[in-house]
């Protein structure tokens, strides 16, 4: 720093550039931290997701219907877990 004192009106000046800059921080944590915008965020990533897996789902079936024998089989097997969750569950009651 200069041997030069600061004058009041600098050191006002550095106060309110401080606070804005505190201030700016507190808003972005409080809306990060805000459950709404977590739960928002948390639907818009499910939903990306879910409609991801969608796809995922269409491809494979169009590629079995094509004679893919790679997704025929991820169908055999996914229909046999399906198949076998749904005995258990049955079985149970």
């Amino acid at each position: 720093m200069s041997d030069k004192p600061r004058t009041v009106e600098e050191i006002e000046a550095e106060i309110q550039r401080t606070r804005l800059a505190m201030q700016s921080t507190v808003n972005e944590l409080s809306g990060r931290l805000n459950p709404r915008t977590q739960a928002k965020a948390a639907a818009e990533k499910a939903g990306d997701s879910a409609v991801k897996a969608g796809m995922s789902i269409v491809d494979g079936f169009k590629a079995a219907a094509k004679g893919d024998p790679t997704a025929i089989a991820q169908i055999a097997s996914v229909a046999t877990v399906v198949g076998l969750v749904a005995g258990l569950a049955k079985l149970r009651k």
